[in-house]
């Protein structure tokens, strides 16, 4: 499959997802493409293809729980992600 492909494949599937429960963090989207099928997109490039697809817009940032190592819990920033109307 060309990368092309995948990737025009991750946008379809994140669109539909996004449309069917609305706002999504980079962490939701990355769980559904892994869970659904197999898919090896790392948290980096999905952000990079939605980034530079006309179909979404970050609307903002959102703190993600991580349970670390440690005792401690701690977080992190990811991007929240919504479509744009398709014209």
């Amino acid at each position: 499959m060309s990368r092309g492909k995948l990737k025009s494949t991750m946008q379809t599937r994140c669109y539909r997802h996004i449309e069917e429960n609305g706002p999504q963090n980079t962490v939701q989207l990355l769980q559904m493409l892994k869970g659904s099928r197999r898919s090896n997109a790392t948290p980096n490039e999905l952000s990079q293809m939605l980034s530079s697809s006309p179909l979404f817009e970050r609307i903002g940032l959102e703190m993600v729980a991580d349970i670390g190592w440690s005792s401690r819990t701690s977080g992190y920033k990811v991007a929240v992600w919504a479509t744009r109307p398709l014209d």
